[in-house]
């Protein structure tokens, strides 16, 4: 059995490289909790990648990518600081 990624979740895991790496995120989360605000920006970063719609099947406008593709951008996301 083939536990490497494919194409299109490297893609994706990425692309979160990407975002973390697009700016200083610690401070604008830490500037979130201190105001006790929602984060916003990144949610709406995270939004234009399509990560808010990686489950929602493609008949529903989602990108229907499955539960390993999810795993595998928040498993990305998780080790490149933020919260």
């Amino acid at each position: 059995m083939d536990f490497n990624l494919n194409d299109e979740q490297e893609l994706f895991v990425a692309g979160i490289r990407e975002l973390m790496a697009s700016e200083n995120w610690e401070a604008y989360f830490a500037e979130c909790d201190r105001d006790s605000v929602y984060p916003e920006r990144f949610v709406k970063a995270l939004a234009d990648m399509g990560i808010d719609s990686l489950l929602i099947p493609e008949e529903h406008g989602g990108l229907e990518a499955g539960f390993v593709t999810v795993g595998a951008v928040w498993m990305g996301r998780g080790g490149l600081g933020g919260r």
